[in-house]
This record gives structure tokens, C-alpha cells and sequence, in this order.
């Protein structure tokens, strides 16, 4: 159903017109960086959640977005390549004896607008992450595909 369809009956239509129509007018710029930011929350609150069910287990853990652990990615909007990764706040938390959970599949752009990197983009944040770090500590993956992948 469109904004313009309308039954003979239907007296909601003119109050859904209304709350709709200001959408209808965001170019498409605008709502490609707002849906990266819808999609980013999903991640986020796995992270969070992972996070304080490690801690209720006695297991000290610090979650990260891609913005906090600096995931500098280029600007392409669901299609980001990552330019750069700052692996200090992770190093400092391992060495304090906490496992770190970052989110997978985001970033930031050098105008701190959150990206997301498209298909693939949580095990491309796992490598690249890895590849930062090189500290010789076990990266393990985990992944709502079936199975753990440990690298």
C-alpha cells in the first residue's frame, strides 16, 4: 500500500498521509546514512548483551563499537573498506585480564559518521582486528553461523 492509497472507508488514511509523508521527501543521501545507523545497532546490542553475560559468569569483559576501538573506514555507505584500526584500549584491556567484544561489520569515516562494511563485514573486522593486534593472543570468533571459527 502507498501513501496514496486509499479506501472509501478508511479514516486513518489522512493521519498516515501526514506522519508519512515528511519521509517521503528525505533524499536518499540521508537515508542511506541513517539506515547504516539502524543497521549498527543490532551489533551493538549483542556486544552489550555477550558482554554482561560474561560478567555475570565472573569473566571481567569490555565491549567496543568500531567507533571506540577507531575502526577508521572509508566513507562508502554499506560497502566501507577499513583504512585503519587503533588497537590501544583493546591491548589495555587484555593485559588487564578482559576478554574484549568488538562489533563486527561497522566503523567510522573520518568525519565520525558510523559505515558498515557490507556482506562479510563481521569476519572482515575479525581479520582485520587480528591483523592490528598481532600480540600473539588467540582470536577467537564467534558467529551466529553455525559452529566457532578460531583463527
Amino acid at each position: 500500500m502507498s501513501i496514496d492509497d486509499e479506501r472509501p472507508d478508511d479514516e486513518a488514511a489522512p493521519t498516515r498521509r501526514r506522519r508519512l509523508a515528511p519521509l517521503v521527501a528525505i533524499p536518499i543521501a540521508v537515508v542511506m546514512v541513517l539506515l547504516v545507523v539502524l543497521l549498527a545497532t543490532g551489533e551493538q546490542t549483542t556486544i552489550a548483551l555477550l558482554s554482561m553475560a560474561l560478567e555475570k559468569r565472573g569473566c571481567a569483559a569490555r565491549s567496543y563499537t568500531g567507533g571506540q576501538v577507531h575502526i577508521r573506514t572509508d566513507s562508502t555507505h554499506n560497502k566501507a573498506r577499513i583504512q585503519d584500526i587503533d588497537g590501544t584500549a583493546i591491548r589495555r584491556d587484555l593485559i588487564a585480564g578482559r576478554v574484549v567484544v568488538v562489533a563486527g561489520f561497522q566503523g567510522v569515516d573520518e568525519q565520525g559518521n558510523i559505515t558498515t562494511l557490507g556482506r562479510g563485514g563481521s569476519d572482515t573486522t575479525a581479520v582485520a582486528l587480528a591483523a592490528a593486534m598481532v600480540t600473539g593472543e588467540a582470536l577467537r570468533q564467534l558467529s551466529n553461523i553455525r559452529g566457532e571459527f578460531p583463527s
